[in-house]
C-alpha cells in the first residue's frame, strides 16, 4: 500500500512538470507571436503616415476653371466644372456643417 502511493505521488509530479513545462512552451510561443504582430503594426503604421509628396504630380481636377453651386432649402453644393468633382457639401442651417472640406481641395488636385 505504501507503495501505491509514491508510484501515484511520483506520477502527479511528472504530470505537474509536463503540465508546467508545456505552460512555459506556450508562454514563449505568445510572446513571440505578440513581439512579431506588434514589429508588424508598428512597421505597418510608420511606412503608411509618411506625407505623401503630391507637389511634382500634375493638377487633375480643373479647379482653374471655375466651380458651379446649387442650392436647396438644406444643403448648398458645388461642383467643379471640368470634372464634376464635388468641391463643397454644406448644410444652409446656422451650423454651416460641412460634409466635404473644402480646405483639403487643393490635396485632392493632385492626388
Amino acid at each position: 500500500m505504501n507503495q501505491t502511493y509514491i508510484l501515484s505521488s511520483a506520477r502527479s509530479n511528472s504530470d505537474f512538470n509536463l503540465t508546467q513545462k508545456f505552460s512555459v512552451k506556450v508562454l514563449q510561443i505568445a510572446t513571440k507571436f505578440f513581439l512579431v504582430v506588434s514589429i508588424f503594426i508598428i512597421s505597418t503604421n510608420y511606412i503608411f503616415s509618411q506625407p505623401r509628396v503630391t507637389d511634382n504630380r500634375p493638377a487633375t481636377l480643373g479647379i482653374d476653371q471655375g466651380i458651379v453651386s446649387f442650392g436647396t432649402p438644406n444643403f448648398t453644393l458645388e461642383l467643379l466644372k471640368s470634372s464634376q468633382t464635388v468641391s463643397s457639401l454644406r448644410t444652409t442651417d446656422a451650423e454651416k456643417f460641412e460634409f466635404t472640406p473644402q480646405d483639403l481641395l487643393s490635396k485632392r488636385n493632385k492626388n
